[in-house]
């Protein structure tokens, strides 16, 4: 019986717009995948992601890895990424149907320590949520495994009591593999029709 439902952040919650504030500074979809890339694949990111290592030495690591054309849009990159989050769509209605139904409401998220910007930004929407586990807290990403049994763990939650939404597949698998039933993230339409098929809507 599902009793628990955990939530990714980025393109599950809120969307990520980041890339779209690059795109527009950019001027040119090729410069701004190159940027995107350069940042989000250096090997210190995931580092980054589980805190560490702060964001000034991943910020001094994507400089040098940078053309001179590409340097400093990508060091501004680097500040305003996660600034760019918008509510999807239906998501907060959801959030409030299933809390008043009853479940436990938990955040898991890959994310380096300025989760606490948008924590902040959005500190309404957030106090209906229960918990939360964040990558550069629990020093784990999802794809590693060990985040859910952390989380399961911070929390004193049932992986066969808990349901995992996330928007990426290799997370869905990691849940999937703890022990958590999971669904892949597209809309909030399907999420709601996967919930109503499994009874908990």
């Amino acid at each position: 019986m599902i009793k628990n439902l955990i939530f990714d952040y980025s393109d599950t919650l809120m969307r990520f717009g980041g890339l779209d504030w690059l795109r527009e500074a950019a001027g040119d979809e090729e410069r701004a995948m190159r940027i995107h890339r350069a940042m989000f694949l250096l090997p210190e990111w995931a580092v980054y992601d589980r805190g560490e290592i702060d964001g000034e030495t991943v910020k001094s690591r994507l400089k040098a890895s940078l053309d001179d054309s590409d340097c400093e849009l990508g060091l501004r990159y680097f500040d305003e990424w996660y600034r760019h989050h918008t509510m999807i769509a239906g998501i907060p209605e959801l959030l409030a149907e299933l809390k008043a139904k009853g479940y436990g409401i938990y955040l898991l998220s890959d994310y380096p320590e300025c989760f606490e910007y948008n924590w902040g930004k959005f500190a309404d929407f957030f106090q209906i949520f229960d918990g939360r586990g964040v990558s550069y807290e629990l020093h784990s990403r999802k794809r590693e495994r060990t985040a859910f049994p952390l989380m399961l763990d911070r929390y004193n939650l049932k992986a066969e009591e808990s349901y995992f939404v996330d928007d990426l597949g290799l997370n869905i698998e990691a849940a999937r593999e703890c022990g958590l039933r999971a669904h892949q993230f597209t809309t909030t339409e399907c999420l709601r029709e996967e919930l109503n098929k499994l009874g908990i809507l």
